[in-house]
């Protein structure tokens, strides 16, 4: 844990405190921290956050300061209302990049349709993900046809050097296989069924 918190401080350390430097009650990294382990451990609200810092309480005291006591679900909204999106975007890349380059040398690309997703057009998406089930990178597509037109797109935002990337036969073209090879990958490719 002491390594993910790391990685995390010196990936946000450049993201610009919204509040008054008045008088914060709790410090800054210790919220942007809370958030995002709350979220990878599957957490959506604000007040979720609270709960799951309440739950979590004891070890996070390891890492974090919490000099007022735990941060209320108001704290966490406020916050995350006035973060400039641009800037914790570019910063939640550099981490998401970060964790790519320490866990699985193998990355599945697949595309997907959301059942039920809308009532006149269903959602389509093509994902980049690992054995761990996390998510590097995923594009919208219009339809399951133009996942062709995604996986370049996909692939340019994700590190392939010395990753083996995993495509099924519609995603597997040739240009395709030649970007994954120029950038320093190697591809496996599901044959077409042939029954």
């Amino acid at each position: 844990m002491y390594i993910c918190l790391k990685i995390i401080e010196s990936h946000f350390s450049s993201l610009k405190d919204p509040r008054s430097s008045r008088n914060p009650r709790h410090p800054f990294m210790t919220l942007i921290a809370t958030s995002l382990l709350a979220v990878l451990c599957g957490i959506d609200s604000f007040s979720g956050m609270q709960d799951f810092v309440e739950m979590h309480r004891e070890a996070l005291k390891k890492y974090f300061d919490f000099p007022s006591g735990v941060p209320s679900h108001d704290t966490y909204q406020r916050l995350w209302d006035n973060l400039c999106p641009n800037q914790f975007r570019d910063c939640f890349c550099d981490f998401v990049e970060s964790l790519q380059k320490i866990t699985s040398d193998i990355m599945n690309i697949d595309g997907k349709t959301i059942r039920n997703s809308s009532s006149n057009k269903l959602f389509h998406s093509v994902s980049a993900w690992c054995k761990n089930k996390m998510g590097f990178a995923q594009e919208k597509v219009n339809e399951k046809i133009n996942e062709i037109k995604a996986i370049p797109k996909l692939l340019k935002l994700l590190d392939l050097e010395n990753k083996i990337i995993t495509i099924d036969a519609m995603g597997a073209q040739r240009d395709m296989c030649q970007q994954i090879v120029e950038r320093k990958g190697d591809y496996v490719r599901q044959p077409r069924n042939t029954v």
